[in-house]
Order: C-alpha cells, then sequence, then structure tokens
C-alpha cells in the first residue's frame, strides 16, 4: 500500500493542501501519483493508465515540461499578484 501516490498524499497532508489543485508529471508505471493529481501530465512515449483527476495532457518530452513549468509558474505569480 505504500507507493507514490501514498507518498503523495502523505506531502499534501502535510503541507494542507489539496492535491486536487496540484500538477503532477511522470513518465512510467510507478508514477501512481499521476492518478491523484489534478492535473496529469505524461511526459514521453510511454503509455499509462493514469488520469489525473480534473485533466490530463501528454507531452513529448522534457524540454515541453519545461515550457508547460514556466508557463504555470508565470500563471501562479500573476493570479497571487494580480
Amino acid at each position: 500500500g505504500v507507493d507514490k501516490l501514498f507518498g503523495a498524499r502523505k506531502m499534501a497532508d502535510l503541507l494542507k493542501c489539496d492535491l486536487r489543485d496540484t500538477l503532477g508529471a511522470g513518465d512510467a508505471e510507478p508514477d501512481t501519483f499521476l492518478s491523484g493529481v489534478g492535473l496529469a501530465v505524461i511526459v514521453g512515449s510511454n503509455q499509462l493508465s493514469y488520469r489525473g483527476l480534473i485533466e490530463t495532457i501528454k507531452l513529448n518530452n522534457s524540454l515541453e515540461l519545461g515550457g508547460l513549468l514556466f508557463r504555470a509558474a508565470e500563471l501562479a505569480a500573476h493570479h497571487t499578484h494580480g
């Protein structure tokens, strides 16, 4: 019963946040936390069965993931400050 989703839930409890409000990225079967986050980002060519609670997107590579994270940080900063 201890896997990456279990760990993500424990971290969310400690941080007092809802996993539904988070983004998670992974590329392999052990990335079970993808089924517990709001936005699941699947990176690469592996076909994973995990789906985010709100949305799931597929990216081709880590460069695209970097772009997504950069844009998400911009949006979060704008939302927080403005």
